[in-house]
């Protein structure tokens, strides 16, 4: 999939703390459709990837097409090159100020907001209210044997919530064994996208296996 060029399409407007104090981050790319601004998604970064990642890109300029205002951020630790707090509160905290900053400025509802979140900000994610959002897209998320897919994700996955799971069978991440198991257990809410290639959906360092993920993240988020 090419790289599109969207500026007719949608205002990239970029926040730099602390101008915009009361977003408890360091920078906020805010991608707004022309048509309409009524529905928001959130798309929560990985522990060590940048919201300018390329997946991240793919999906920001695809779902602003479908009318969402699509905000990315970077997480405080990862601008400062620290490490994240102990039992990541702070990441809980910035996670929900964000969303709930985004939703009062763009008068979006909790029924209209979907998170997006990458492994390790999945994790983050399950630390928020699930009241904040209505829907949620899980990629690549985080378990193995002690901290097991049920114990982090079980709870929100019997919420009847829309949910998208997408894992590589490669994953390195999370034994897909677990994945399977669980999502057995709820079949009308849940959709889970399989699919060949690493932890960011490449094969054989090819886009291509990527592209074909994120259309098919696009596709559902757009008949939530």
């Amino acid at each position: 999939m090419k790289r599109l060029n969207l500026s007719f399409l949608f205002l990239a407007l970029i926040y730099m703390h602390p101008i915009f104090a009361s977003i408890p981050v360091n920078k906020v790319i805010v991608a707004e459709p022309i048509t309409s601004q009524s529905k928001l998604l959130i798309v929560v970064p990985a522990k060590k990837y940048s919201m300018d990642g390329i997946l991240f890109e793919k999906i920001a300029s695809l779902a602003v097409r479908k009318g969402y205002v699509v905000v990315r951020f970077n997480w405080i630790f990862f601008t400062q090159g620290s490490n994240p707090s102990k039992n990541f509160d702070e990441e809980a905290s910035e996670l929900k100020s964000i969303i709930e900053y985004y939703q009062k400025k763009y008068r979006v509802e909790a029924k209209n907001t979907v998170v997006a979140a990458k492994s390790f900000g999945s994790k983050i994610l399950m630390k928020i209210p699930s009241t904040t959002y209505n829907a949620l897209g899980l990629i690549t998320p985080n378990c193995d044997k002690v901290n097991t897919f049920s114990s982090v994700y079980g709870k929100v996955l019997s919420s009847l919530k829309p949910i998208q799971i997408s894992i590589s069978t490669n994953d390195p991440y999370c034994e897909i064994s677990q994945i399977y198991k669980e999502t057995s257990k709820f079949k009308n809410n849940i959709r889970l996208y399989t699919s060949f290639g690493d932890h960011n959906f490449l094969l054989n360092g090819n886009e291509e296996n990527q592209d074909v993920f994120v259309n098919q993240f696009i596709n559902w988020l757009a008949n939530i």
